[in-house]
């Protein structure tokens, strides 16, 4: 929350939070958001509060308290990593009972946008995948919000080599701090996350498994199909058919290198999306089958850009379990059934 003054502006509460409503009465705010651990809830600040720094926005009803203390959810662990002398945020969230010198599946799960964060939002794969094993590792690379203007702009014609380095390079610390396994990664997004998820495949085969969600690997196609035209210009510097422009759109498109994957790969798609239409997960999904690369394509013909009811995401983190249970674990591993905590009903 910030005050503006003219040109000027002072922040006026701290982060860790996403808030979608404010109300201001006087001195005292009231917001409706959520955090990493807080599916939703009403806060309030009290900016007459004689305080050094920003204001904590604290808990003023919070729905969901007593399912919160039921299922145990994660707490992040937040990090930092350099990166070609920029400074990346992130965190992981870590099985609870990680042993010191235990070595777990790690997953590396990449936000959409790539105008988008991580940080302030509560997303359910990040508490279920630790619940059955998997440690999960999230950050904001170049072209996050949240950073400035430079850091979010940075990322204009150059979709995957810098922010994928720099994500990489959160999992390489994971593995060097001795307790990210690095046979056993998987790779997930949605979006942009789904993406930079196919993109990542196609320049290294250190993911067993992939799960890419609305994804479009094809850009020159994913401009004549997309609600806003506007975006991929901005972004490849024009519209596809400027020769200037083409070759900034084919060199960002991951479908011209994937005859390289051997990444076993889920798709999803709702087929009411028109921010990233089915065809893209299709051209992937075809393209894996045709080579004989393990993959599989589910389709959620009530779904638009991203899985919201209820139904279809408990359907879909039980198929994605399963897939990372099959090849990332492997025949010898540990199902995501079995290694499920017990807990009292």
């Amino acid at each position: 929350l910030y005050r503006l003054d003219g040109d000027s502006h002072r922040r006026l509460t701290d982060g860790g939070h996403d808030f979608w409503a404010v109300e201001i009465a006087g001195s005292r705010v009231i917001l409706n958001g959520a955090g990493q651990t807080l599916p939703g809830a009403l806060f309030k600040v009290d900016l007459a509060e004689k305080i050094k720094g920003p204001h904590r926005a604290r808990i003023l009803i919070d729905p969901n308290a007593g399912w919160r203390d039921k299922v145990g959810l994660t707490e992040p662990e937040a990090f930092t990593v350099e990166v070609d002398g920029r400074l990346i945020e992130g965190w992981y969230f870590k099985p609870e009972h990680l042993q010191e010198g235990q070595r777990v599946p790690v997953v590396l799960s990449i936000h959409g946008g790539p105008q988008w964060m991580y940080g302030g939002y509560f997303l359910p794969e990040f508490h279920i995948l630790p619940r059955f094993g998997y440690g999960v590792v999230i950050a904001n690379p170049t072209g996050s919000m949240g950073y400035g203007h430079d850091f979010r702009k940075n990322v204009r014609g150059d979709w995957i080599d810098r922010p994928g380095r720099e994500l990489l390079a959160c999992l390489d610390q994971a593995v060097a701090e001795g307790w990210a396994d690095p046979d056993r990664m998987a790779v997930m997004g949605g979006s942009y996350g789904g993406f930079l998820g196919a993109a990542l495949t196609t320049l290294s085969d250190r993911f067993r498994a992939a799960a890419l969600d609305r994804m479009y690997p094809e850009l020159i196609s994913f401009w004549g199909t997309t609600d806003e035209k506007w975006f991929p210009e901005w972004e490849f510097m024009g519209k596809p058919y400027d020769p200037a422009a083409r070759e900034v759109y084919l060199a960002n498109s991951p479908w011209e290198k994937v005859g390289r994957v051997n990444t076993p790969t889920l798709v999803s798609q709702g087929l009411l999306d028109y921010r990233c239409l089915i065809a893209g997960g299709e051209m992937w999904f075809s393209a894996l089958q045709s080579r004989g690369v393990p993959s599989r394509f589910i389709r959620f013909e009530n779904e638009g850009h991203g899985i919201r009811r209820p139904a279809n995401r408990v359907f879909y983190y039980k198929q994605l379990l399963d897939w990372f249970d099959e090849h990332v674990l492997g025949s010898n591993g540990v199902s995501a059934e079995e290694a499920a905590p017990e807990t009292d009903d």
